[in-house]
């Protein structure tokens, strides 16, 4: 089984489940715990050439910079 959980508010949470009942028995109740993280900006992609003009058959560097953007400093 599954759950997808979507936050709203960033902290700690506790879900409790019901009794799995069925003609072979009872499961009983579990818990679960979840640290829901801060909403977080996906990080920034950019490229560039250097330089900006290439004539034919000549060299130019591509460069690609990744900006973080998150709180923590993850991604």
């Amino acid at each position: 089984m599954s759950l997808s959980i979507v936050g709203t508010t960033a902290g700690s949470y506790s879900f409790a489940t019901g009794a799995l009942t069925s003609s072979l028995g009872n499961s009983g109740t579990t818990t679960v715990d979840v640290q829901i993280a801060p909403e977080t900006a996906a990080p920034l992609l950019s490229a560039a050439f250097s330089p900006s003009t290439v004539a034919l058959n000549s060299d130019a560097t591509l460069t690609y910079t990744v900006t973080n953007t998150t709180a923590g400093g993850l991604i």
